[in-house]
């Protein structure tokens, strides 16, 4: 459907097209859609996250203890896993204990590092002593580490058992049970 135009003497056909956008109305809407959405999925993302950090941990004294246990077997020498300042939600160490004095003194070989973890973990229950794995991949102590609870600000946590030959165990607590 067009309009015929007279110009210099020639007729010539103008077009005119329907300009193509939203309404302010629809905008509106849309962001208030949006809005609605997105404060809905929040607290569960924040959850999601929460209970990220808490599985993330525990795998990572899974691995460390692992990483550990096969150290010492193949170099048949006496391996450690030291807490970062005594704390394990500050991060730890795994390390060959050349020395047998059972902490990380210069010159000895690092393992693995495990960096420190965000401040909404803490301890709430701690064996306290580092892990020690002799040259046949057990623990020095064949009763055990013991149990390390770690809980978050929700009071959601995770309590990770460490048995003598070095298997590890690990029980979830939903959120106010830690």
């Amino acid at each position: 459907m067009g309009l015929y135009v007279l110009i210099g003497g020639k007729n010539q056909m103008i077009i005119k097209t329907k300009q193509k956008a939203f309404t302010l109305i629809e905008l509106m809407t849309t962001i208030a859609i949006v809005a609605i959405m997105a404060a809905i999925a929040t607290p569960s993302l924040r959850n999601m996250i929460l209970n990220n950090r808490l599985a993330g941990f525990s795998n990572d004294i899974i691995s460390s203890v692992s990483a550990a246990r096969n150290e010492a077997i193949s170099t048949r020498q006496q391996v450690v896993i030291e807490p970062n300042g005594g704390d394990w939600t500050g991060g730890w160490q795994v390390f060959i204990d050349s020395d047998s004095n059972g902490t990380f003194t210069a010159g000895e070989e690092l393992v693995k590092t495990v960096e420190a973890y965000p401040s909404s973990l803490s301890e709430s229950a701690s064996p306290g002593d580092n892990l020690v794995f002799n040259s046949k991949g057990t623990m020095k102590d064949l009763g055990g580490w013991g149990t390390l609870k770690v809980c978050d600000d929700r009071s959601a946590g995770r309590s990770i058992n460490v048995e003598g030959a070095g298997v590890v165990s690990v029980e979830k607590h939903k959120v106010g049970e830690c």
